[in-house]
């Protein structure tokens, strides 16, 4: 509708209060506009409320509900101006309800043309719609935001003019910034629309409006409504909770040590030791050297626990940026960051229920620490921009390659968190101190490689079992694994020629190799360091990224960077 402008005139917003001074609250905390109370809803649950109310009931019989609720909120309005407006100019009182109605967010009313005598012409700009917004959902049809707003300004005129005004507007499109509308008391009543209208508007006006009869008539609708919300958002947390656990299981699907390789006893020990620990819901600290098998121990004791059904929820502090922990533990709701377009359930919602395993958590901040030793003591958390307390009785089990009591001492990990932690220590011993088992480990990785890449070997080497039994393996099963796995995929015949460390890398000037004469004078995080540099220098310099250190060390190249950080590698 195309509305050329006669006259002007000042919106006087000025002059009137602003809406934090008409906003005030009692000593109970109920908030009240002027003198009436008042509720302060979000922009996107309400529009998604209408959204939901326009697809329930379709537009033809929603536009005239919507624009109802319109008429009675600005007649409601004008009639709650009207005591405190001391001049008897219909203009200035309604301008003066257009700019209270402007406090409440719906969009900037500016006043163009205000003919209040019979069969007149009230012409209004409406500017900065709330659902211009691209970030509230929900109102996706322009004819329904317009017929809302129509009601408004019907109501508001017909209180101030005294008799029934319709007013019919046009907006281009649900983000338009800018529209007119149009009120008379006259319209061609062959018009389909302006006869629904004043059909609703005589039902509104002919006996004393009330806010109770029309809570009471739309009820039913608010409820529905309602509950479709609460569902939908019960919904996207449960398929986001599906999602996790499905990753979680393809996972175990993929693993290629679903056994537990070992006859030494010292592992046989550590594995009789998980398995006692299992059936009770006890906190468990694993503790060992990288590569030695942590998290197929927590397998472990979660297969032999009586949550065996569900699947065990990983999580990597080492990996997870630092911005990120807080969110990926405890979850967000929607806002609660940049980027934070949903809400998100974190993997301790997730796993309440079943087994939760925070793999290196010596890598933990200290301000996420204390949050974790709450989780850990009450069985409760908040989702990071919420205020609900969440319940979970997710079972623990912890496991790292540090020192923790020596990061306790230094600062760097909470003392109450680490003896909450330390209820139930498992220790795995790393290779070197089960060599029985290299050869038997040896076995099982070339028969598991053999089936998958379809090779045809059907025995290995002697002389490479002998030199690998020898080898000191600072990067444990981990290692093997790999060394063997590279050596399958390589070979080409029914015997298989496994490559040593030895042979693959210069050992001259490190304590790698199995002859080394500095081997067992080096400290475990000196060979640590001079493995990874190693690698890293054979690796050209490349950390991440195909043929990368990190790929070669099966680790994630943040975890291979905190690693290089704190063995001093540059």
């Amino acid at each position: 509708m195309q509305y050329h402008y006669k006259h002007t005139y000042p919106h006087m917003r000025e002059k009137y209060p602003t809406l934090l001074e008409l906003i005030t609250t009692d000593d109970q905390g109920a908030v009240y506009l002027g003198e009436r109370r008042a509720l302060i809803l979000d922009a996107t649950i309400v529009g998604r409320a209408f959204s939901n109310f326009l697809s329930v009931n379709g537009p033809f019989e929603s536009v005239p509900h919507i624009w109802n609720l319109g008429y009675a909120f600005g007649f409601q309005f004008a009639m709650t101006v009207k005591p405190h407006n001391s001049s008897e100019d219909k203009l200035s009182w309604f301008s003066e309800t257009l700019a209270r109605v402007s406090t409440h967010g719906f969009a900037m009313f500016n006043v163009v043309e205000a003919n209040f005598d019979h069969d007149g012409e009230i012409a209004v700009n409406l500017s900065n719609p709330w659902n211009s917004d691209t970030d509230i959902a929900g109102l996706e049809n322009a004819e329904f935001l317009s017929s809302f707003v129509g009601g408004i300004l019907s109501g508001a005129a017909s209180a101030v003019k005294g008799e029934t005004v319709h007013f019919i507007g046009h907006l281009e499109s649900p983000a338009s910034l800018e529209a007119t509308s149009i009120g008379r008391t006259t319209w061609n009543d062959d018009d389909e629309v302006v006869k629904k209208l004043k059909e609703f508007a005589e039902e509104i006006t002919s006996e004393p409006f009330s806010f109770s009869d029309l809570i009471e008539k739309h009820a039913p609708t608010v409820e529905r409504i309602t509950k479709l919300i609460t569902d939908l958002e019960s919904k996207n947390d449960e398929i986001e909770s599906l999602r996790v656990k499905l990753s979680q299981l393809q996972e175990v699907v993929s693993e290629a040590e679903t056994e537990m390789v070992g006859m030494s006893s010292l592992y046989k020990l550590a594995v009789q030791t998980a398995k006692k620990v299992a059936q009770s819901t006890t906190t468990v600290l694993i503790t060992g050297e990288t590569g030695t098998g942590k998290e197929l121990f927590a397998r472990l004791i979660h297969k032999n626990s009586s949550v065996r059904n569900q699947p065990l929820i990983t999580v990597n502090c080492a990996a997870l940026p630092e911005s990120l922990v807080e969110s990926e533990l405890f979850g967000h709701e929607r806002g609660a960051f940049t980027g934070a377009a949903n809400r998100r359930p974190g993997r301790f919602e997730i796993a309440n229920g079943s087994t939760i395993f925070l793999d290196e958590i010596g890598e933990l901040p200290l301000d996420t620490q204390a949050k974790f030793l709450r989780v850990l003591q009450e069985g409760e958390f908040e989702r990071l921009g919420g205020s609900q307390t969440i319940k979970t009785n997710a079972r623990v089990i912890a496991a790292t390659n540090r020192d923790l009591g020596k990061m306790v001492e230094e600062g760097t990990f909470r003392a109450d968190l680490y003896y909450r932690l330390n209820v139930f220590p498992v220790n795995i011993p790393p290779l070197r101190e089960r060599r029985g088992d290299i050869t038997l480990l040896i076995h099982f990785f070339a028969q598991f490689f053999r089936r998958q890449f379809k090779k045809t070997i059907t025995s290995i080497e002697n002389r490479s079992i002998e030199a690998l039994s020898e080898y000191n393996f600072p990067g444990n099963v981990r290692e093997l694994k790999h060394i063997v796995e590279r050596a399958v995929l390589l070979s080409e015949g029914e015997v298989l020629y496994i490559e040593t460390p030895r042979t693959k890398f210069d050992t001259k000037n490190s304590a790698i190799g199995p002859k080394s004469d500095l081997g067992s004078s080096l400290t475990l995080e000196e060979m640590e360091r001079r493995y990874i540099t190693q690698v890293i220098s054979d690796c050209n310099g490349m950390i991440a990224g195909k043929g990368g250190a990190a790929e070669i060390l099966d680790l994630p190249p943040s975890t291979l960077r905190s690693k290089m950080k704190k063995l001093g590698i540059r």
